[in-house]
């Protein structure tokens, strides 16, 4: 059977908040003993994980470079935290404030996915 990577979509934050967004993981991490977060960049995911074709990979880069995303840049509040269930511990997170750039944005990427990948 061929080989199936797992990727996501996600916007990265820049570098002073993936910083205080790290130094609150590690707090978590020694208060909660949730490592595990601290393998994972912060982000904010905006196409849940998924599998594809080891062979799909080039694929899979040329359709996230040409998705039709003509958003102007916007800034992205983060307020309180939130959780969902996860297979083994549940999953804590810094939430972001859902704005109609944000909707937007994950609502292209979404509907052309399902599009290219049905």
């Amino acid at each position: 059977m061929a080989a199936q990577n797992l990727y996501f979509v996600a916007i990265i934050p820049p570098q002073n908040i993936r910083e205080e967004v790290t130094a609150i993981k590690r707090d978590f991490a020694e208060h909660y003993n949730s490592h595990k977060a601290l393998r994972v960049i912060p982000h904010i995911t905006l196409k849940a994980p998924f599998k594809l074709y080891a062979s799909a990979h080039t694929q899979l880069l040329n359709w996230f470079g040409e998705i039709p995303a003509a958003i102007d840049p916007f800034m992205i509040e983060l307020n309180n935290f939130g959780a969902f269930a996860n297979k083994d511990k549940p999953v804590i997170f810094i939430n972001p404030v859902v704005n109609d750039y944000l909707i937007q944005l994950q609502s292209t990427i979404i509907h052309d996915f399902e599009k290219h990948y049905p």
